[in-house]
């Protein structure tokens, strides 16, 4: 039985992490330079200050970090890996915060409740 919840919680957390990629990849895709997708970025990282907590951070928060651990490209598989790096791990949660209170916002005022 621990087992499945276990493998719930792998699958919830992995369709989150590419949900959370593909919002990454549409706020920079527009960046024509570096700068321009630094920029982007860094817009993007401070709508989601709100929502960090503190014990979410890296004991050890660098200035400048990357959000991924680099990996390698397999062919022979179509699935996507995402690793996190602490600083990734602690944006992609405060993240799931965000998108939870607005999936909450959206239910509550949905028609079918009754608002």
């Amino acid at each position: 039985m621990g087992t499945n919840t276990e493998e719930t919680f792998a699958a919830a957390y992995h369709e989150l992490a590419l949900e959370f990629v593909v919002e990454l990849m549409q706020v920079t895709q527009g960046a024509t330079s570096e700068a321009a997708f630094q920029q982007a970025l860094q817009g993007y990282v401070d709508e989601l200050r709100p929502w960090l907590q503190d014990r979410d951070l890296p004991e050890m928060p660098r200035d400048t970090f990357s959000l991924f651990v680099p990996c390698e490209d397999r062919e022979s598989d179509d699935d996507l890996s995402v690793h996190f790096t602490p600083e990734g791990e602690a944006l992609f949660r405060a993240w799931v915060r965000r998108q939870a209170v607005v999936l909450g916002n959206s239910l509550e005022s949905s028609p079918e409740r009754g608002h």
